[in-house]
This record gives structure tokens, sequence and C-alpha cells, in this order.
């Protein structure tokens, strides 16, 4: 898919987004929780089975950062941006991987401690393997689609717990991808917000591909 066509499937999903949003705050679906926000993470992956580079290392994980943000039109609607590389170096080998895209998404309030939204995201994928400097890239593009439900435990609306499903399809790989998060954040001062994350990601036979576990830091802006 190229990047004209990215943005204009995007763009033609914002527009329905904008009408089921206004349509939702018109009947009082108001989120409980901000969604204006720039953030980073810390990440370690696990692979489920070694990555061994030819003539090079086996890798057992690799370390990342994500970057990511978000901005909400209407209460309950949102667009942004999520992103993470990351790398594993061994005695002769580096492997490389980054992915990431613009989302639109949707947010609506169920109750007074419940959230649930879903977003949907055209891909930009790469990787890279290296043998000391010589390396071989394959890039790709695909489609995220995203479920999630935030818990507030207290009153104060301070401390929370999450839960993320995601699907992941891309055009030069047959197989999909699904993967789920479990979260736990809490706020300080209104707007700093501290979280813990673990995920694991699945193939299309049920088979593990990797797991996930991330340190992250969201500045809200509301």
């Amino acid at each position: 898919m190229s990047e004209k066509n990215m943005l204009t499937k995007l763009m033609s999903i914002l527009v329905l987004a904008l009408l089921a949003g206004s349509a939702l705050a018109q009947e009082g679906y108001a989120p409980n929780g901000d969604y204006s926000l720039l953030g980073f993470s810390l990440i370690r992956t696990k692979y489920a089975n070694d990555v061994c580079v030819p003539l090079g290392d086996c890798h057992q994980g690799e370390s990342g950062l994500g970057l990511h943000a978000s901005y909400q039109i209407i209460p309950n609607l949102m667009v942004g941006l999520n992103s993470a590389a990351g790398q594993s170096s061994g005695n002769t080998s580096t492997l490389k991987q980054s992915q990431g895209g613009l989302f639109v998404g949707f947010v609506m309030g169920v109750g007074d401690y419940f959230d649930i939204g879903g977003l949907l995201s055209p891909l930009s994928k790469k990787s890279e393997s290296c043998l000391g400097s010589l390396c071989t890239t394959s890039e790709d593009t695909g489609t995220e689609v995203g479920l999630f439900g935030k818990w507030w435990i207290n009153e104060e609306k301070t401390f929370n717990i999450g839960m993320n499903l995601d699907s992941y399809a891309y055009s030069n790989n047959t197989t999909r991808y699904s993967s789920s998060a479990l979260s736990m954040a809490y706020m300080l001062g209104g707007h700093h917000e501290l979280s813990l994350t673990g995920a694991r990601l699945k193939d299309s036979t049920a088979a593990d591909v990797n797991s996930t576990f991330s340190l992250g830091y969201n500045y809200h802006f509301r």
C-alpha cells in the first residue's frame, strides 16, 4: 500500500469516526479518562524461539523504545501515532525491527469507572538483519485493529487496570498476528502517568511469537 493510499484510507476512516463520535457525544457516553497525551515506553521483548542469523548469533530477544501520542478531537474520538523500534546485538550479528503508524480511535464511558474503545491504524514495518556490515532489509505495510478497556479502581481515578486486544495483517505476509496485553497505570499530579504492561504476541495458529514487558510514561495535557 502506497503512502498516498494509506493517507486516503485514514482520512476516510476519520470522517466516519467523526460522525460516530458526534453521535456518541450527544448520547452522553463521554469517557472517564483523558486521552490527549504524549509518552514513551522502555520495552524488553523475549522471542518464543531463538532467531538465528546464518553464520552469526542466535538471538533470544531485543530491547527497544516506543513513542506514542494522541489527541481527543472530541470527547469520543482521538487521532494519534504509535511507533516502536527494537534491536538485539550479538558478537557478530544484529537484528533491528521497527513498526508504526497513524491511528484513528474511539472511546466511550460505560458507567463511572469503565472506558471501552477501539482503533484502526495503517502500519509500516521494517526489519533488518546484519552479519557484520552485510545487511538484508525487508519492508512491509499492514493494518492494525485494536480494542481496549480501562477500569479505574479508586474514586479519584488515579489508578487503572487496562486490557488491549490487537490484530495485525500485513501485505507481504499471509500470517495474521494477534496480541493481548494487561497493564497497570498510576496518575501523579493530574498529568503524569506511570504504567507497567505485559503483552503476548501469537500467530494465526495460536503459537507464541514473543512476549513483551514495558515500563511507560505519559504526560496528559488536560
